[in-house]
This record gives structure tokens, C-alpha cells and sequence, in this order.
């Protein structure tokens, strides 16, 4: 935001190139329950004013772009959350505005009416590497192993129809 850089690394947590005055900073101090973030971050999102953190040993963090600090935090561990695993691989915001969450164990959507994840049953248990849209609404799930899926989703509501490119 504001032409600022988010980035996260493997092993040295979350960092923050502020491009006014050219600095790069780590924010070392994020904590959650007085214990420190993950360093090992495998992807990131900014949605609206809140940046999405995706680890891949302790699910999901949200920060609060301006206040800068911790707002909330996903884990298997606590399942109201619904999140299924903590190994976080991939995030899409899709044209739509819906949030979709590439994990190892699976791909998950945002309800964000009741602020949880749920799994994609259709696509079932996997390792979903990476997900793309196209300018006709197709979302493209890249797997481990498993193949390419192809299917166009409207929303969260709306039952998807699953086309496997095996390779």
C-alpha cells in the first residue's frame, strides 16, 4: 500500500521496504499471544487495509496495514477457524472479491461472513502449489502431483464444476 513493499522470507519473517525514505525493516516485534510470528512465509496478500501472511508451519496471519500490528490468526489448532492445515502455500483474490487459500493439504475459501476458512471438497486433499485466474473467471489450481484443475467460480456459495488436466 501507498507504493510500499510487503515482503516475506523463508527463513527471516516479515519485512517492509518503505519507499519515502528507501529502508528496509523487519518486523522482528510481531508477536500473536506473546508468541513471535513464524519466519518461514511462503506468500502474502493485501486485501483492502489488511495484509494476509501465509506460513508454512503456523497458518495465517492478518495485519493491520496501518496500526501495523496483528489483528488475527488462523491455525488448525483452533477449529472454528476451519482451516485444515497450517502450511500455507498460496493466496488468490479472485475478481470477485474471494479470498482462496493453497495449502498442503488443499485448497480452502474465506467465508467472510463468519471470518473461518472451508475446504474445497471438489478438489479434494492435495498440495495445491498455485492458483491462477483468467479474464473469463476460470480459476486455475496447480497441484503437486495431482495435475492441473480447471473450474469457473461465482462466489461462495455457488457448486464448482471441476475439469482435471493431467500431465
Amino acid at each position: 500500500t501507498d507504493g510500499n513493499l510487503w515482503v516475506g522470507t523463508e527463513d527471516g519473517g516479515l519485512c517492509f521496504f518503505d519507499t519515502q525514505t528507501k529502508t528496509f525493516r523487519a518486523l522482528t516485534h510481531l508477536k500473536w499471544e506473546g508468541h513471535p510470528v513464524s519466519k518461514n512465509i511462503q506468500c502474502l496478500l493485501i486485501d483492502k487495509n489488511v495484509l494476509w501472511i501465509g506460513t508454512i508451519d503456523n497458518g495465517i496471519y492478518q495485519l493491520d496495514l496501518k496500526s501495523q500490528k496483528l489483528i488475527n490468526h488462523f491455525t488448525n489448532e483452533n477449529t472454528v477457524s476451519g482451516l485444515l492445515v497450517n502450511s500455507v502455500v498460496c493466496f488468490k483474490k479472485t475478481l470477485l472479491g474471494e479470498i482462496l487459500v493453497g495449502t498442503t493439504g488443499g485448497l480452502c475459501r474465506y467465508i467472510r461472513s463468519e471470518n473461518r476458512f472451508e475446504l474445497v471438497p471438489e478438489l479434494g486433499w492435495g498440495f495445491i502449489h498455485s492458483i491462477y485466474e483468467d479474464t473469463e473467471h476460470t480459476l486455475w489450481v496447480a497441484t503437486m502431483g495431482r495435475g492441473v484443475f480447471a473450474f469457473t467460480y461465482n462466489g461462495e456459495n455457488e457448486k464448482m464444476v471441476i475439469k482435471t488436466i493431467p500431465f
